[in-house]
């Protein structure tokens, strides 16, 4: 898709969360999840890299709460927020916390 209709940039939005876990599974199983959705998500993305080398990815954050050393390595760019008001910008860039939750 992306060869076939010359698409030179991706924005990959993280701001969806995966649904509930399996609070029957033991703890260390939960925490599981997240370590292997990271993995395979650096995977699509070093998989698309190698397949179109002139591919630019940027990324958003939702709130910056995503944000690693591996994915810096893997994107072009990175967004800490979609929003766009200048005054919600100033309190994502300052804590990473949503401006609608109190701290």
């Amino acid at each position: 898709m992306l060869k076939e209709n010359h698409i030179e940039f991706i924005k990959w939005d993280m701001n969806r969360h995966f649904g509930e876990r399996d609070g029957r599974s033991p703890a260390a199983e939960q925490k599981e999840i997240w370590v292997k959705y990271t993995k395979n998500l650096y995977e699509i993305i070093d998989r698309l890299r190698a397949k179109h080398p002139g591919l630019e990815i940027g990324i958003v954050l939702g709130g910056g709460g995503r944000v690693d050393l591996g994915i810096l390595t893997r994107v072009d760019e990175v967004w800490t927020s979609d929003n766009t008001d200048a005054f919600d910008r100033l309190r994502i860039q300052e804590d990473s916390a949503w401006p609608t939750h109190p701290r």
